[in-house]
């Protein structure tokens, strides 16, 4: 979880930029972050596309940073041009599924990194104590018809195939038929990490590529999500990463873009005998997020590289059992929430694995499809600030607690043409048919009006020399910082950007 005096710190950047006055406008030229065709990725009022245009969020002026195509070419890319449109590879082979399981995997093989976390997906898991039920439509939906393409009847026989046991042209083929798309790649520099207590820098934020799965009808709702730890020991290798990106935004799509694009992503997604991590790749963690049959519950877990080389399941971070929500369990969240291990450190808050002697942490992260659009977490308790608990966790959030009303700032938020918002439970999705829209990768509402913002706050704080992000980062207190949201619209907006920096997400 991101310290209160980074979060304090990058609202003060973020307070100046809403004060500031309008800055001469850069000299490239504006790509409209909307998508296939002119429809939107992110809709045309919304945060997002307005900075990416170099317009301010109220519309009335010019961004005061310079920051045109940022969003679009550097910290959410969707465009076809890189990522592939329907039914086609993306444009490179360093983003293809087979690639980066081929890192993880290391010596192990490519099929058998899959085997490590799909498998464990389709038989009963004990996860941090918790029962975890299997996910059959994984087999019935993606896999049968993988391996039918294969000439395979099994899972492991199409691992075999898929770790090139039975040729380097069976293996090709099997890949090719993959029922895994690659949607976006993702740069988040507002996930920087560091000791505040040695000041001194441990990461430069996150690197991610999110897949999709694709079945006989199209997209699917299930997403595979990469999550890279970037690399960076002090101030000036977190500036290499952010001079990266600055340089790539200003590169027009094209064939020099995806080469540009991909020599940043093979720093972090392939493996580097410099990165003392398990298998020497500095994948975070796999987040899956599925509901592949209308009638059960979306789920979302977690998986880590352990020790032995493996993408093992592990409790996913921020989540509490759902079986805490009721009664007889409920009285342990309760006493959870009243402890000053959750109110004496919000919004910094990391949920334990383990609280009063029991096993807290859930081993998958469930929410019923009737909490969707609804209060997920303590519905209905008084004398709780329920949202403030719910809305960091991954069912809360991508469920109905997420604060999805709440533009940036202080305007609500933007909807779809059918009046529902852009997304369902996911914050990203491929399955734009559903809006008319077929080749789009789509945002949510939450990303394009909120969470995008805080990463061009991170984005433009990280752009300065290794010195004044030193100063940044450790030299201003959270009170400084917040005493500089001085309107109450930038105190509104410094609100909710702290809100997002404490999610993990």
């Amino acid at each position: 979880m991101r310290n209160l005096r980074y979060v304090a710190a990058t609202l003060s950047l973020l307070s100046a930029m809403l004060g500031a006055n309008s800055l001469a406008q850069s000299a490239l030229e504006t790509v409209p972050y909307t998508g296939v065709d002119g429809k939107p990725t992110c809709l045309a009022d919304s945060n997002a596309v307005k900075i990416d245009r170099g317009q301010s969020l109220d519309g009335t002026g010019d961004w005061p940073m310079d920051c045109i195509n940022c969003i679009s070419h550097a910290l959410q890319v969707t465009d076809i041009s890189v990522v592939g449109d329907t039914g086609k590879p993306p444009a490179m082979p360093e983003w293809t599924l087979r690639h980066v399981l081929t890192e993880i995997g290391n010596w192990r093989g490519p099929g058998t990194a899959l085997n490590d976390f799909l498998g464990t997906m389709l038989v009963e898991q004990t996860i941090n104590g918790f029962e975890v039920e299997p996910r059959p439509d994984i087999q019935t939906v993606l896999l049968d018809p993988w391996q039918a393409a294969a000439g395979v009847s099994s899972f492991d026989a199409l691992v075999d195939v898929l770790d090139g046991d039975q040729g380097a042209s069976a293996a090709d083929a099997a890949w090719s038929a993959a029922p895994f798309k690659l949607v976006t790649i993702g740069y988040r520099p507002d996930l920087v990490r560091a000791d505040f207590e040695a000041s001194r820098i441990n990461a430069g934020g996150e690197g991610r590529l999110i897949f999709q799965a694709v079945g006989s009808d199209g997209f699917e709702a299930m997403l595979l999500i990469f999550e890279y730890t970037l690399p960076a020991r002090n101030e000036a290798e977190l500036v290499k990463w952010t001079q990266q990106y600055d340089e790539l935004r200003q590169l027009p799509f094209g064939p020099a873009y995806n080469d540009a694009l991909a020599a940043i992503t093979r720093q972090f997604t392939d493996r580097n005998p410099a990165y003392a991590v398990p298998n020497n790749v500095t994948l975070g963690q796999l987040r899956t997020n599925e509901l592949l049959v209308v009638n059960r519950d979306w789920e979302l877990r977690e998986f880590r590289i352990s020790h032995a080389g493996k993408l093992e399941p592990a409790a996913v971070q921020m989540n509490p059992d759902l079986r805490f929500n009721s009664s007889p369990d409920l009285k342990t969240l309760l006493s959870y929430l009243a402890s000053p291990e959750f109110t004496g450190t919000f919004p910094n808050t990391t949920i334990p694995w383990t609280f009063a002697g029991r096993p807290f942490l859930a081993g998958s992260s469930i929410t019923p499809v009737s909490f969707i659009g609804s209060d997920t977490w303590l519905s209905g308790q008084p004398g709780i600030d329920r949202e403030r608990f719910a809305s960091t966790t991954c069912n809360g959030c991508h469920g109905g607690d997420a604060p999805r009303g709440v533009a940036f700032p202080g305007k609500e938020a933007v909807l779809n043409p059918d009046g529902a918002f852009q997304t369902g439970f996911t914050h990203v999705d491929a399955r734009g048919r559903a809006f008319g829209r077929p080749n789009d990768t789509i945002l949510s509402d939450f990303m394009c009006q909120s969470d995008l913002v805080a990463r061009v706050a991170a984005f433009e704080a990280f752009r300065g020399s290794p010195a004044s992000i030193a100063n940044l980062l450790f030299g201003i207190g959270p009170v400084e910082a917040f005493g500089a949201a001085v309107s109450e619209d930038r105190k509104a907006g410094a609100a909710v950007v702290a809100r997002n920096l404490a999610r993990v997400h």
